[in-house]
């Protein structure tokens, strides 16, 4: 029996973007879909994405109204704007305490949420299937080994005067490729002179 606020919180319970499935493939930059299912960095990648999910430390019953002009209470989690919860009694609510917080305010919390997870898949996803096209990375290997290639990094780590441009602290080292679009024949714009750490988290590699 359902006796305090507690528990009506579905234990476990993940924002609905953190519950897909794991992406069996990708679009690399050539335009071509490529299986990342056997890239084997991905899977910890993946499973670092998983566990870095919203865990609602910041969760609250908040009062609502739901389509039927009915007031409703329900466990809401004030960062990622998940529901939590079925709908709680009222009188265990207020027993609780409640807050009353605009739908629209949790909406947009969930669109941030997203936006954000989103973009730190795709870059996984992207880094992923880029690994897996043998071609590609023959073609690109040679080219880091090319005179053109070491010339130009030589101007670009010269340009940010040594100083990571990611952190604006650390001694850059790497000069990080923010498009693989014009490979041999990049804009200087499209590269970023960049500290280990940082160029580890270009990549997804960090957070």
């Amino acid at each position: 029996m359902i006796r305090t606020a507690a528990d009506y919180i579905q234990v476990g319970k993940l924002h609905p973007f953190d519950e897909q499935d794991k992406p069996k493939g990708a679009t690399a930059t050539d335009g071509r879909w490529t299986p990342i299912s056997d890239e084997p960095r991905f899977d910890t990648l993946w499973n670092e994405w998983l566990a870095d999910a919203c865990a609602h430390d910041r969760k609250g019953i908040v009062r609502w109204v739901n389509g039927g002009n009915q007031t409703v209470y329900s466990w809401f989690c004030g960062h990622c704007g998940c529901k939590l919860s079925p709908n709680v009694k009222g009188h265990v609510a207020q027993d609780h305490g409640v807050f009353d917080v605009e739908m629209d305010a949790l909406a947009s919390r969930s669109r941030a949420y997203i936006s954000q997870r989103a973009e730190h898949l795709d870059r996984l996803v992207a880094a992923a299937a880029e690994r897996v096209q043998p071609g590609n990375r023959e073609a690109y290997d040679d080219y880091l080994r090319s005179e053109v290639w070491r010339d130009l990094r030589s101007k670009i780590l010269a340009r940010a005067r040594g100083v990571c441009e990611g952190c604006l602290d650390s001694p850059a080292h790497h000069v990080h490729h923010l498009t693989y679009r014009n490979i041999g024949n990049e804009f200087a714009y499209e590269l970023a002179a960049l500290c280990v750490q940082c160029h580890q988290r270009a990549h997804g590699r960090a957070t």
